[in-house]
């Protein structure tokens, strides 16, 4: 299931704000809080696997994770100092991070450890989708696209789109992108 593409009845939903703060908000409240992310760097994407255990990535190698709902946030250090911009995963095990200059990160265990994947390329990438049958896509800046089909152990490029791609959804078999200009 796509938790970050769909908010359902979660208990918690967080919004990323633009540097320092994270904001949840029950179901059923009408307020959203404020909840501290325990960095000062700009965070660009966050990533639930269940109601509990959560990602976040961000400028400067950021990536931050929850076990408690968003209640308190720990550091993951030392995995990269490039900004980071999305992250997804396909289980709870096995996840995804895409950043600046082609960087790519795997987990296999839950975000304990994230090892860099060669990607072949060296464009900024802002957006990451698992879609069916181990297939992974990412794209970014310059209409780059590449494409994994072992749940991104390894890469291979897809023709270009003609923008800078920021968004993606991957339902089975199919990828969609948006990006500038209306696409």
């Amino acid at each position: 299931m796509n938790f970050k593409k769909q908010f359902k009845s979660f208990t918690v939903f967080l919004l990323i704000v633009t540097a320092i703060v994270l904001l949840s908000k029950s179901s059923n409240a009408q307020n959203w809080v404020s909840q501290n992310s325990g960095t000062t760097n700009t965070l660009h994407a966050v990533w639930f696997t269940d109601n509990l255990k959560g990602f976040t990535v961000g400028d400067l190698g950021t990536i931050r994770y929850t076990t408690n709902g968003g209640a308190a946030w720990l550091a993951i250090n030392g995995v990269t100092n490039e900004d980071l911009h999305d992250v997804a995963f396909v289980s709870a095990s096995t996840g995804i991070i895409v950043g600046d200059n082609g960087r790519v990160y795997r987990t296999t265990n839950g975000g304990t450890t994230w090892v860099q994947q060669t990607s072949g390329i060296t464009n900024n990438l802002r957006t990451v989708s698992f879609g069916a049958n181990n297939m992974v896509y990412a794209a970014g800046v310059d209409g780059v696209i590449i494409r994994s089909t072992n749940g991104g152990v390894s890469w291979s490029s897809v023709t270009p789109g003609s923008t800078r791609f920021r968004g993606s959804s991957a339902a089975g078999s199919k990828v969609w992108l948006v990006g500038d200009g209306g696409v």
